[in-house]
């Protein structure tokens, strides 16, 4: 996907969140495997503090099923979620969205 998306600067890893390195990144991607509470701790503190992107601060892009709301309002962070079905056409996708929560550490 990074050769066919033309992306530079980019190291994809297939690792579980709570065993990642001792480093620092300035976009996590994954996929929910977990709930929030129990996966948010695992990477928080795995941000870079300088962003490199215009349009996106550093942070965490999830891809999640059902309802996220309830979920991610019980961490008290910002979030904004990309409803799937808005892109997509396939019925896979009228549940999922895609949450991005951007790194807090700089406030």
């Amino acid at each position: 996907m990074v050769k066919q998306l033309g992306l530079k600067n980019v190291e994809p890893q297939q690792v579980r969140a709570e065993s990642l390195e001792d480093r620092k990144y300035h976009f996590i991607i994954s996929r929910a495997v977990t709930q929030m509470e129990k996966f948010y701790p695992w990477i928080k503190n795995k941000f870079r503090k300088e962003d490199v992107h215009e349009e996106f601060q550093n942070g965490l892009f999830y891809l999640k099923g059902g309802d996220v709301d309830e979920e991610l309002e019980a961490l008290h962070l910002n979030y904004v979620s990309y409803h799937l079905e808005d892109y997509f056409t396939e019925s896979f996708f009228e549940t999922k969205k895609v949450v991005y929560l951007p790194y807090e550490g700089k406030r």
